[in-house]
């Protein structure tokens, strides 16, 4: 097992079959589930896929089996809630194209990337490390449903946007409203624009790299010039333009902001802070790069003290 493991081929057909079988599962709990409510529907099942994910994670001893669940995810969940709701219309196929436009992007960069299943997340390898005894529940709960939680909640906009454009009775027949404003056209350029930053930052870095000669140092070119996480920034702004797709349909529950800003937190309170003290530790230089450049936005750099 563990020399079929060696090869990125083998492994990603393991992953692919572990989540083929999630997604049956998450299907199955979404067809059985005796629920009227949709969107708790597709929590439910969502759960259960995750916890599907967990076992092969574990049998594989790499929770980074889960790594790709966050892109792949949305790719699956908003064509199949289209075609449960409103089904496949010009306004729903928008939304849709741009959300397997970004899923497509992280899923292939995460391929790229991946190498076999017997590397595993530097992160991952550090909590296990600290917490062997509670790895197991660490894994689950941290690694594994608390991402997929805040995926559903960044996806709760989309879900509104499509539900904006359910059939309603008028005379008797039922008619398909349009409930789109001025603002419907800029959504579709700042997610398309999020999409392109993301793109653009993760080849910057991926030709950085691929440089021996930069093995050690610290990424001052492009995007990353200004900032520090330019791949997280587009993220950020993804996730926020979905919630200005619904605002641009339906402006009733501001709420939803709570969407993107759990998306903002994770990234500012978790994944950032872990990354950079890692950068401090390993390479020359990271404190004055800190304070030379913007955390998230790659536009202006910051005043210099």
């Amino acid at each position: 097992m563990k020399k079929l493991l060696d090869s990125k081929i083998i492994s990603v057909i393991i992953i692919l079959i572990i989540y083929i079988i999630a997604f049956i599962g998450g299907y199955l709990s979404y067809k059985w589930i005796p629920l009227k409510n949709e969107l708790l529907k597709f929590l439910v099942a969502d759960v259960i896929a995750t916890c599907i994910v967990f076992i092969g994670s574990m049998i594989c001893h790499n929770s980074s089996v889960y790594d790709p669940y966050w892109s792949v995810l949305p790719m699956v969940v908003v064509p199949f809630f289209i075609g449960q709701t409103i089904g496949f219309k010009l306004v729903t196929i928008v939304i849709l194209v741009i959300v397997e436009l970004w899923g497509l992007r992280l899923t292939m960069n995460w391929l790229m990337r991946f190498k076999n299943l017997k590397h595993q997340d530097w992160r991952y390898v550090n909590i296990q490390t600290k917490h062997p005894k509670l790895w197991p529940l660490i894994s689950l709960f941290g690694v594994h449903l608390l991402p997929t939680l805040v995926v559903y909640i960044a996806m709760l906009p989309i879900f509104g946007y499509i539900d904006a454009f359910k059939p309603i009775e008028v005379d008797g027949q039922l008619t398909y409203p349009m409930n789109i404003n001025g603002t419907y056209f800029i959504c579709i350029i700042v997610a398309l624009f999020a999409i392109i930053i993301e793109t653009v930052a993760d080849l910057e870095m991926d030709a950085f790299r691929k440089n021996p000669e930069n093995k050690g140092k610290i990424n001052r070119k492009g995007l990353w010039k200004k900032s520090r996480h330019p791949n997280y920034f587009g993220e950020i702004l993804f996730w926020f333009s979905m919630f200005l797709f619904y605002m641009s349909v339906d402006g009733t529950l501001w709420v939803l902001i709570f969407s993107p800003l759990i998306v903002f937190l994770l990234f500012v309170i978790v994944s950032i802070p872990m990354l950079e003290k890692r950068e401090l530790n390993n390479k020359e230089g990271y404190a004055e790069y800190k304070k030379e450049t913007n955390m998230l936005i790659p536009f202006f750099a910051p005043n210099k003290k």
